[in-house]
C-alpha cells in the first residue's frame, strides 16, 4: 500500500509520510536510487527536504551523486539538505569540497550558505574557501575565516 501511496498519492504530506516509513525499514541500493529518482522528480519541496535528510542519515555512498544534484535544486532547503546529507557521507564518497564551498557567496540563501559553512566546519575543510573568492566576496570569505577560528562560548 506504501508504494501506491508513494506513486499516486496527490497529497504530498501522505507521499512524505510513506517515504519516511519505507527508509525506516532496511533498502538494498538499487531501491534506494529508486526512491531517489522518485524524490527527485516529486513537486514538493517540503517533502524532498525530509527525505533527504532521512536519506542522509544512512550515510550511504551509492547516493552520493543524488546529493550532488540536489545541491542545485531550485528550493533553498533542499539545497541545504543536500549539502549537509553529502558532507556526511563516508569519505569513499569522494566529497567535491570545492562544490560546497562554492556555495558560500553573497548571492546565497542563508541556509545554504550556513549548510555549506557547517559542512566545511565539522570536516575540517574551512581552508577550501580561500579559492573561492567571487567578485565582491572577499570580506565575506575573510570573515568566515576568522568567524571559524572563534571559540564558541
Amino acid at each position: 500500500e506504501r508504494e501506491a501511496v508513494i506513486k499516486t498519492a496527490p497529497c504530498a504530506i501522505d507521499r512524505q509520510a510513506a517515504l519516511l516509513s519505507l527508509l525506516t525499514e532496511p533498502q538494498q541500493d538499487d531501491r534506494l536510487k529508486e526512491i531517489a529518482i522518485q524524490v527527485k522528480a516529486d513537486p514538493s519541496a517540503p517533502l524532498v527536504r525530509a527525505v533527504v535528510a532521512k536519506l542522509g542519515e544512512l550515510k550511504n555512498v551509492t547516493l552520493a551523486q543524488f546529493f550532488r544534484d540536489l545541491q542545485g535544486h531550485r528550493n533553498e532547503h533542499v539545497r541545504a539538505a543536500a549539502i549537509i546529507a553529502y558532507s556526511n557521507l563516508p569519505a569513499e564518497a569522494g566529497q567535491d569540497w570545492n562544490q560546497i564551498a562554492s556555495q558560500v557567496n553573497r548571492s546565497a540563501q542563508s541556509s545554504v550558505t550556513v549548510a555549506a559553512l557547517q559542512a566545511l566546519t565539522t570536516h575540517q575543510r574551512i581552508g577550501v574557501l580561500h579559492g573561492h573568492h567571487h567578485a565582491g566576496d572577499a570580506g565575506l570569505n575573510q570573515g568566515v575565516t576568522t568567524w571559524s577560528r572563534t571559540p564558541l562560548v
